[in-house]
């Protein structure tokens, strides 16, 4: 092991040296933007995703240019969309808007900490519980059984005007089903094969050519008629006719289960386990929201919530929680049409008694809130990330707002000059689907074409001519959808003259004599079916000499410093694996 660590230190030391040379080197300005660095390292970066993407090495001399300009601009992009961010922040009725729409991560981390936190599950407890609840652990009855199913008829009732009529025509019509499954039923009590009358009589497709097999059935699924009928106790058994929504059944019982009570093994336990913690969050949140009811001193602002909404400052309080915490009119606004609608009262006729009713409704919402801000959960890094995630969302969204047109809809004409400009765009190179079989004999081509003009089906005729192996005849028939180029312009031009499902004449290659089948043809794209696709293109180019325009004034009202020699030094990080062959190491360590 020494001989390794004589040959390996002085590698090591080097490349400690030069690597640490380099990575100062990867970490240099090569630009900035009011303040903002593009160090070569962000450079490097964006040009190995372009080589990547692209599949080949494109010289970094005629990328990094292009790639330090994409940069510059994106940071011209981030600056605008940070600045936007920090408005938001500072926009009060904007916080309050984040404040509603995130409140479900402040709720999570006050019941991480104030409720799951204090459930502690052992096994004595999952023990307690399962002996209190054995009713809940039951393996229900369960049978397995056969049906014969006789659907009720439904009779043609169109324009008839009786009520009595109508159901007396539903009401034949379901006494000839009932009659019908009785007399199943009386021959399938006298023993007569069941299997024959299943064939005979069961209109349930999905049973009829298993014997009427409906499998394992646990009390509760078929619903209470049908389970009052067939879990007797008893079996075998034949019960019915038994009337549901799908008809009359004739019921066999083959086998009867009783239920019995699942054992305290581990898929209990994890289910008793879940059920416990259900139980308890459910009390200790009960109880937590309680001590914060009892703990708390609510002030009502009587004075504005007597005067009409519309005449309040939407940033007006109207209640203070212990002094500290406020809600104010803009909640209020909120949530009033869903009360009014839940109240069935008009917006003028709001009291300030119902004011106080709906204030009393959300107030555990608002304690829950009071709660977060006085334990500093508003902090929670959770919290935080949600809220930072929702505002810079938001910021790219307006952000969007000023560098696209978003009122730019194109003319007909705009979609139609675009279209024509662009023709090959919408051909379908390859555009015929076909089939063929090759034949070396001219004459015996002919005489098959025959036979497939005459009804034989020309995908076993290729299987059965087509020259080579099987394996190859199974699919070398298929040529699939082809072009001008594919098969050569003769074979083309042949196949292009025919109609859907036509076969040709025999056509000469250099490969022999072809028959071929035209099995589809897709057509060019037509501006109607082009039309979505042209209008996006056409507002992203828009949309594209918008943004460029802008960014363009942006820079030239920018402090943009491009540190050319550091630009020039710039090479590309090399990555480089220094490997120790197997031979040596095993020399070295004898």
């Amino acid at each position: 092991m020494k001989k390794v660590f004589v040959l390996v230190a002085p590698l090591l030391t080097i490349a400690c040296l030069f690597g640490s040379s380099r990575l100062t080197r990867m970490e240099t300005p090569v630009a900035s933007v009011d303040g903002k660095i593009i160090t070569a390292r962000d450079l490097d970066t964006l040009i190995q995703t372009w080589q990547r993407r692209s599949g080949s090495a494109v010289p970094v001399d005629s990328l990094k240019f292009t790639a330090l300009d994409t940069m510059i601009n994106f940071q011209l992009e981030q600056i605008r969309i940070d600045s936007i961010k920090t408005s938001l922040d500072q926009n009060w009725d904007y916080v309050q808007k984040r404040l509603d729409d995130n409140q479900q991560y402040l709720y999570k981390v006050i019941f991480d900490r104030q409720i799951t936190s204090r459930i502690v599950i052992d096994s004595a407890k999952v023990a307690k519980y399962y002996n209190e609840h054995l009713d809940g652990y039951k393996d229900p009855e369960k049978i397995k059984a056969r049906h014969i199913l006789i659907k009720k008829p439904k009779p043609d009732t169109a324009g008839v005007k009786s009520e009595d009529k109508r159901k007396k025509l539903i009401s034949e019509a379901e006494g000839f089903a009932r009659k019908r499954a009785e007399a199943v039923y009386k021959r399938a009590q006298s023993g007569e094969n069941w299997d024959s009358l299943v064939t005979a009589f069961s209109e349930d497709k999905a049973t009829m050519t298993k014997g009427g097999d409906l499998g394992e059935i646990s009390r509760g699924k078929m619903g209470s008629v049908f389970d009052s009928a067939a879990f007797i106790g008893t079996a075998p058994a034949i019960v019915g006719p038994v009337s549901t929504r799908l008809g009359y059944h004739v019921i066999r019982i083959d086998e009867f289960k009783p239920a019995r009570q699942k054992p305290l093994d581990m898929d209990v336990e994890n289910s008793i386990h879940g059920d416990i913690i259900r139980e308890e969050e459910r009390t200790y949140a009960d109880v937590y929201l309680d001590s914060l009811k009892k703990a708390t001193t609510v002030t009502y602002n009587e004075e504005v919530m007597a005067l009409p909404d519309s005449l309040v400052n939407p940033r007006t309080w109207i209640v203070l929680m212990n002094s500290v915490d406020t809600v104010h009119q803009r909640t209020i606004n909120e949530n009033l049409p869903r009360y009014m609608r839940w109240k069935h009262k008009a917006i003028d006729s709001l009291t300030v008694e119902d004011k106080k009713d709906m204030i009393d409704k959300l107030m555990p919402s608002f304690l829950l809130s009071s709660s977060a801000r006085a334990n500093g959960y508003f902090n929670h890094p959770e919290y935080v990330k949600a809220c930072d995630e929702y505002t810079m969302a938001e910021a790219k969204l307006r952000y969007s707002g000023i560098v696209e047109d978003k009122e730019y809809q194109p003319s007909d004409s705009e979609l139609a000059v675009y279209y024509n400009n662009n023709l090959n765009k919408y051909k379908i190179e390859r555009k015929l689907h076909v089939h063929h079989i090759i034949f070396q004999d001219s004459a015996l081509a002919v005489v098959i074409r025959d036979s497939i003009l005459a009804g034989s089906d020309f995908v076993e005729i290729a299987k059965r001519y087509y020259p080579g192996e099987p394996e190859i005849r199974e699919v070398a028939y298929n040529l699939d959808f082809i072009g001008p180029d594919d098969m050569g312009q003769a074979f083309y031009q042949a196949v292009d003259t025919l109609q859907k499902g036509q076969v040709s004449m025999p056509v000469k290659t250099g490969w022999g004599y072809h028959l071929v089948k035209l099995v589809n043809r897709k057509n060019d794209i037509a501006l109607e079916q082009a039309r979505p696709g042209i209008r996006q293109a056409l507002k992203d180019a828009r949309n594209s000499a918008r943004k460029n325009a802008i960014i363009a004034e942006w820079k030239e009202g920018s402090d943009v410093v491009i540190f050319e020699k550091a630009l020039k030094k710039y090479k590309p990080a090399e990555k480089k694996v220094i490997q120790v062959e197997p031979e040596f190491s095993k020399k070295a360590g004898s």
